[in-house]
């Protein structure tokens, strides 16, 4: 009587396939396996908002420049302070000019002579000298920045127990710098546009 019936069980299971005809050790919680995949995004999710903050801090200041203010952008040629280059640019521009090439981290002093080079450029100034850029300038326009929350910094450590100070764009940094560097249809086109520096 037994064997008949591991027979009928085995011939059903065999004719008539149906959900629930899996071995116990190989079942599968299909809803526990979605609740688990869920929270895997919600936290790769949550890992990528916190990398694009890493350095940020969200402060609130309401009179702070925007990016259609002007700035000075100065410095010295070959350490002579009597020699001085100088370019009045929107702080707009100045974001527009370096942020293609902060969209992955970048060393701080890379970014200082990133954004030396391109205004020195502006400055359109011959000299056999080497450019400088005002250190406290960079110091504020690194702040500027951060305080309108399109750039944020982080430290990376190096072999040696060496650490440099990396920088890289916010979420908000890399929207603003595709809105500000987009090409757009003439139709759309606004008068800031013809200020923008390509």
């Amino acid at each position: 009587m037994p064997g008949i019936v591991a027979l009928s069980v085995i011939n059903t299971i065999k004719r008539f396939p149906a959900v629930g005809w899996v071995r116990a050790d190989q079942a599968s919680n299909t809803q526990l396996l979605n609740e688990v995949n869920e929270l895997r995004k919600k936290k790769e999710e949550l890992e990528a908002k916190l990398a694009d903050n890493k350095g940020f801090i969200d402060i609130n200041i309401p009179d702070i420049a925007s990016l259609n203010d002007k700035v000075r952008v100065y410095g010295t040629l070959g350490g002579n302070y009597d020699k001085v280059w100088e370019v009045y640019i929107s702080w707009g521009e100045l974001f527009s000019s370096v942020a293609p090439y902060v969209t992955e981290d970048l060393a701080e002093h890379n970014f200082k002579e990133t954004l030396l080079n391109i205004m020195f450029e502006k400055a359109a100034m011959q000299s056999d000298n080497f450019p400088e850029l005002n250190d406290q300038l960079f110091q504020t326009i690194k702040i500027q920045f951060q305080a309108l929350g399109l750039m944020s910094s982080s430290k990376i450590e190096y072999s040696l127990g060496l650490s440099f100070t990396h920088w890289r764009l916010t979420q908000k940094g890399f929207a603003t710098m595709v809105s500000l560097r987009v090409h757009r249809t003439s139709k759309s086109k606004t008068s800031e546009d013809d200020d923008l520096p390509f």
